[in-house]
């Protein structure tokens, strides 16, 4: 967690050390509730995102946004055919590929794990299972780009289709603070834009700080208004529960300050 436990204990004026075991507890589902509440992981993570749009302006999902790694365009990277199966598809999730064949009615699937493979060597191990009917070609301008690059797809009909992959950097975008990409130049919009960035708090700053341990404060004593709390053993869904109510007795002043941290739900895709 980003923020201590003896910041949190701060807010308190009576609390008895035997329970930070409750405590730890109560903090883990305080701050997994304000993280869903405002749509904001909050601690410096690095993600890589598709996103569909053919805006110029976009959006991304989290706040503060500390750098931009890389923006690319998709292009066709990977034909996949299949010779045999009366159903072939492929599914890919950014780490694993499966490819799924129905053959006289008998199903298999195969499962490859994407790592440091270029897309010509993914090629070839798609290839290799031409017992299944599969074979793959990748596109000779971009063979020897990462396959992990490819574009996140929960499943298509793989007899014979193209896969994209985001392997044509964008040279012209420009970040616009707080979390706001401006790309002036044009690219394939039907593909979307795949972008790697680092976003959140390294440290927790203090106002967000504050408002986190009110919230554990008021978790915190939702066990002595509520019976079922009193025992421990009732789990991490117990505090889930008292998390809701004591997100609901946040000062005025605190739920303003979570406005400031609250970002906007869209569809995109986090691949890392």
């Amino acid at each position: 967690m980003f923020i201590t436990l003896d910041r949190v204990k701060e807010a308190f004026l009576d609390f008895n050390d035997d329970d930070l075991v409750i405590l730890k507890d109560v903090m883990k589902a305080s701050i997994a509730y304000l993280k869903k509440e405002c749509n904001n992981n909050f601690e410096q993570t690095d993600y890589k995102r598709q996103l569909h749009t053919g805006n110029r302006i976009i959006q991304l999902p989290e706040k503060p946004i500390n750098s931009i790694a890389r923006v690319s365009s998709g292009v066709d990277g990977l034909t996949v055919t299949n010779s045999l199966a009366q159903r072939a598809l492929v599914s890919f999730d950014g780490t694993i590929l499966k490819l799924v064949t129905v053959i006289s009615g008998t199903s298999n699937t195969s499962v490859i794990t994407i790592t440091n493979q270029t897309l010509t060597t993914l090629a070839g191990a798609i290839s290799a299972l031409g017992a299944y009917g599969w074979g793959a070609t990748a596109n000779a301008s971009y063979g020897l780009y990462p396959a992990a690059d490819l574009q996140v797809i929960t499943g298509k009909s793989a007899k014979n289709t193209t896969l994209i992959t985001y392997s044509e950097d964008l040279a012209d975008y420009h970040f616009v603070p707080p979390q706001a990409l401006y790309v002036p130049c044009s690219w394939p919009q039907i593909y979307g834009l795949q972008v790697s960035y680092n976003a959140g708090f390294e440290t927790c700053p203090d106002d967000l700080a504050q408002l986190i341990a009110e919230m554990c404060q008021a978790t915190y004593y939702q066990r002595r208004v509520n019976p079922n709390l009193l025992s421990e053993s009732l789990g991490s869904y117990s505090y889930t529960i008292a998390a809701e109510k004591g997100f609901n007795q946040l000062s005025v002043a605190s739920k303003r300050t979570l406005e400031l941290y609250r970002c906007p739900r869209f569809h995109s895709q986090n691949i890392v």
